[in-house]
């Protein structure tokens, strides 16, 4: 019976944990022999008809149990990435505020990138393959820098251009053009084993500086500068880590939200 219902609760939720359900029904199961045998024979002299109702009485409870110990069991999502800023950050957000945790995990494999217009199609599809390699839930985030001028560049590139051209060579090409306008994009993806992944999505709109300021964050957090601000964001970032986040919408804490409601009930 502990076998069947165990199958029935990891078929509707695969987040319960194995181990943490056999646990917990050996121990009941255990409690389960001793009631039958010291009580039937002590009270009732092996009656049939209480051995039945014992019998029911446990089973019951060690499903109505189950279901509530399942929780203290739940897989945490694992948060891949290799930026422990972001693991801290993201960690804190959800732990303090919405009272879930995470794990941080650098895969021994390479979770492939597809080449697309948006930071959305490539999360998703990236948190989808590493969450299939692993088996269990993951979390995964990606921001892009979407330059009007340059027709959307470097947009889900913006690794390569860092990478390649890095800040100095950049704006040294960029300084003679007189639209500045610029967005970027943050995206928070979540996804479980055989399901599709769901994406959260931020960001905002501002303008490329003529230099960098700053010493904190990537590339372009030292040459962009959120509309209605004078600093870029690595200079806001040094200064108030919380209002700098801002600037980069509630795709964490959108997502956060989400997970509580819908995955902590």
């Amino acid at each position: 019976m502990g076998l069947i219902f165990y199958y029935k609760t990891y078929t509707l939720d695969p987040n319960y944990d194995a181990i943490g359900f056999y646990l917990l029904f050996i121990i009941f199961a255990i409690l389960y022999r001793i009631s039958t045998v010291v009580f039937c024979y002590k009270l009732f002299k092996n009656n049939i008809v209480y051995s039945i109702i014992i019998y029911m009485f446990i089973a019951i409870f060690v499903i109505i149990c189950s279901m509530i110990m399942g929780r203290w069991f739940m897989e945490k999502p694992v948060y891949l990435t290799t930026n422990k800023g972001k693991f801290e950050e993201a960690k804190r957000i959800f732990f303090d505020q919405y009272g879930f945790d995470i794990d941080i995990k650098n895969p021994d494999f390479e979770v492939l990138e597809i080449q697309a217009e948006s930071c959305k199609d490539v999360v998703a599809f990236s948190v989808k393959y590493a969450c299939e390699k692993l088996g269990r839930p993951c979390i995964k985030s990606d921001s892009g820098l979407y330059i009007e001028a340059l027709g959307g560049l470097p947009g889900v590139y913006n690794h390569d251009f860092d990478t390649h051209l890095g800040i100095d060579k950049f704006l040294e090409l960029f300084k003679n053009e007189t639209n500045r306008k610029a967005r970027i994009e943050d995206c928070f993806a979540y996804c479980e084993p055989g399901c599709e992944p769901i994406v959260f999505t931020g960001g905002g709109t501002g303008t490329i500086a003529y230099e960098a300021r700053g010493n904190l964050g990537r590339w372009h957090d030292k040459f962009y500068i959120p509309d209605g601000e004078t600093k870029t964001l690595s200079e806001l970032r040094e200064i108030d880590r919380e209002y700098e986040a801002k600037f980069w919408g509630t795709a964490k804490y959108d997502f956060a939200k989400w997970y509580k409601e819908n995955k902590m009930k």
